[in-house]
């Protein structure tokens, strides 16, 4: 993938996603994949896909959630969109803190197992700052797992 202009700014809003993606692709005919990182972006790049008639043509990968991109998704303008569920990261991040309440301070570090999908061995990639901490959490949505997220 080759980025052919600046990056959009949209403000998370699905409208101007659509709207500039549109220019874009006014001004780039041949594109064909958009990277979007705001969670809206899924949306309207769906809907710039679906009404331009662009079906596997063009396609999106990014951040989504089924409630805002689940049309675009179970049409097939959308094939697929991540995004961390926040269940999932609220309880890694409480029992962070409770092992910082409890004194086991120095437990929280690169490679602790949380016991929790996509939290079982978080790195820390900035050697000078040893206590941010990430995980692999993210949930990959397609139109045949879209039914089990309900948000």
């Amino acid at each position: 993938m080759e980025m052919v202009g600046d990056r959009l700014e949209t403000y998370d809003d699905a409208n101007q996603d659509y709207t500039k993606l549109k220019e874009a692709m006014t001004a780039y005919p041949d594109i064909t994949g958009i990277l979007g990182a705001p969670m809206p972006t899924s949306a309207g790049a769906g809907r710039l896909i679906a009404e331009s008639g662009l079906k596997d043509k063009v396609f999106f990968a990014g951040t989504g959630l089924p409630s805002v991109a689940g049309e675009y998704i179970a049409g097939g303008d959308v094939k697929y969109i991540q995004f961390w569920d926040p269940a999932v990261a609220g309880y890694a991040m409480n029992m962070l803190a409770v092992a910082a309440l409890e004194g086991k301070k120095d437990e929280i570090k690169a490679g602790l197992n949380l016991g929790l999908s996509g939290y079982d061995n978080l790195i820390a990639p900035d050697d000078s700052r040893p206590n941010l901490l990430y995980g692999a959490g993210w949930v990959g949505v397609t139109a045949e797992n879209m039914d089990q997220y309900d948000f």
